[in-house]
């Protein structure tokens, strides 16, 4: 995704080598804790993943748009840093109803090294998926073709290959193209109560990068219509 996308790669072959190499070592450390799981074995896989994206980082690349070099600031994008300061101004935390005096955090890091130390970093949480669609819930899964920590093609990978009931007939369903005001806005494809959604033009944060389709979107899910 980083080196063969449909935009344009912002880094060279000799980045794109490196992060090969450290994905083949990543799947190495999980074939090995399937062997034989260790609390530390566990940690070590955690951060084996994690290298994936160090050469593109030091590259300076964006892992959350493939399109752009990354600003600075939280996530690559020092405008977000602004979600922080507004969420902690007292008046509106009066306004939320926040009871503690710990400050918000876009990403924090002592919770995140807690989940790596505890080994939930690697649990399969698209396990507990085909339980939610048996309960009658419907599951929606987008992403923006531009992100790469959450990228498109994993995650349709990951719905294609899901093991449930419907396996057979969301791999055969179609790809359809997505219209928002009669422009093409991405790719849909459902079957059987999931859904999956390629956003065209949108990193990670997809309802920052589009809004407008991203409100058609929701407003679609929420009102049970289709998405298309």
């Amino acid at each position: 995704m980083a080196c063969n996308s449909t935009y344009p790669s912002i880094v060279n072959s000799t980045t794109c080598n490196e992060m090969e190499a450290a994905a083949t070592a990543f799947q190495d450390s999980l074939q090995a804790i399937r062997i034989s799981a260790s609390p530390e074995s566990i940690v070590n896989a955690t951060f084996a993943g994690y290298a994936i994206l160090t050469p593109y980082k030091d590259a300076g690349g964006n892992p959350y748009d493939v399109r752009t070099e990354c600003a600075g600031g939280e996530l690559c994008n020092p405008y977000l840093d602004t979600i922080a300061g507004f969420a902690n101004q007292p008046h509106v935390r009066a306004s939320l109803g926040v009871r503690t005096t710990a400050g918000f955090d876009l990403c924090n890091r002592d919770v995140q090294e807690a989940f790596i130390n505890s080994g939930d970093e690697l649990v399969d949480s698209s396990a507990w998926i085909p339980d939610i669609l048996a309960a009658g819930v419907r599951v929606l899964n987008y992403a923006g073709d531009a992100d790469l920590i959450c990228n498109w093609m994993g995650n349709k990978a990951l719905m294609i290959d899901m093991d449930w009931p419907g396996n057979r007939g969301f791999a055969m369903a179609p790809d359809r193209k997505w219209f928002v005001d009669g422009e093409h806005a991405g790719e849909v494809r459902s079957y059987g109560g999931l859904t999956f959604l390629r956003v065209f033009g949108a990193g990670h944060m997809v309802n920052l990068d589009r809004p407008r389709e991203s409100l058609d979107m929701f407003s679609r899910w929420i009102g049970h219509r289709e998405i298309d």
